[in-house]
């Protein structure tokens, strides 16, 4: 090693975050601030002296870095969730297969969480009944035609 090389300073590598970490500057923060009161992006870009394109641009990366966090933390949640459920099932699982029928329950319930945690059971089944009676149906064709005006 030459002097030149000792003299360096060491970089310190960076630890990878288990989240991505929001950078907002303050207009950025005030972007979405104002699109939660409801302004456009063209009065969000005027409001912070951006072009309606950066206003958008902001506001969406926010929301997109957003759900990323929101995304990993959802998923350190379920591995931990998941996690607990085995320690659970070592300590039953041998009463359940010799036979202790309330054992038995609780594996099965155990079983069932897991999969609603892992989203192995198939969707359930729903409906939904519209009325359509005529007069509901015309006052909202008389709405649509306004709108569209």
């Amino acid at each position: 090693m030459t002097h030149d090389e000792a003299a360096k300073p060491k970089r310190k590598k960076r630890q990878k975050t288990v989240a991505p970490v929001v950078k907002a500057t303050a207009w950025h923060r005030q972007a979405v601030e104002l699109r939660t009161r409801g302004l456009t992006f063209a009065q969000i870009g005027e409001a912070c002296g951006v072009t309606t394109q950066a206003a958008h641009w902001a506001v969406c990366k926010y929301l997109e870095e957003t759900r990323a966090i929101s995304r990993e933390g959802a998923e350190e949640i379920r591995r931990l969730e998941l996690d607990r459920l085995d320690r659970i099932l070592a300590t039953i699982g041998p009463q359940a297969e010799g036979g202790d029928l309330a054992a038995v329950d609780r594996v099965l319930r155990l079983q069932e969480r897991r999969a609603h945690l892992l989203g192995l059971d198939a969707p359930k089944a729903s409906s939904v009944t519209v009325d359509a009676r005529p007069d509901v149906v015309k006052a909202l064709m008389g709405l649509a035609v306004e709108v569209k005006g």
